[in-house]
């Protein structure tokens, strides 16, 4: 299982994602343009934004979203992890 969280880091907003160590997860995620591993973070980032999140979901993984807020009836341009429910300090999973 994949866990999903939103970092900030020197003003650039990425998603994080955490896993065990896996040979197939880790390729996977390498596929995903602009994906790096930060190892102060313990695990790989992607660009906050609805391509990179399109492309991690295409993986068909399966994940939980953690420590993120999410706001009801937002657009697009505030993120890819928007939907109707707020979720702090809870797991989501899909």
């Amino acid at each position: 299982m994949i866990t999903v969280s939103k970092i900030s880091e020197q003003g650039t907003v990425n998603i994080l994602l955490q896993f065990a160590y896996d040979l197939s997860f880790k390729n996977q995620i390498k596929s995903i343009p602009e994906a790096r591993y930060t190892a102060t973070h313990k695990g790989w980032k992607i660009p906050y934004d609805a391509v990179s999140w399109a492309a991690f979901k295409k993986l068909e993984l399966q994940f939980c979203i953690q420590n993120i807020e999410i706001v009801q009836n937002a657009n697009i341009a505030d993120g890819p992890l928007t939907n109707k429910i707020d979720i702090h300090k809870k797991n989501t999973h899909f």
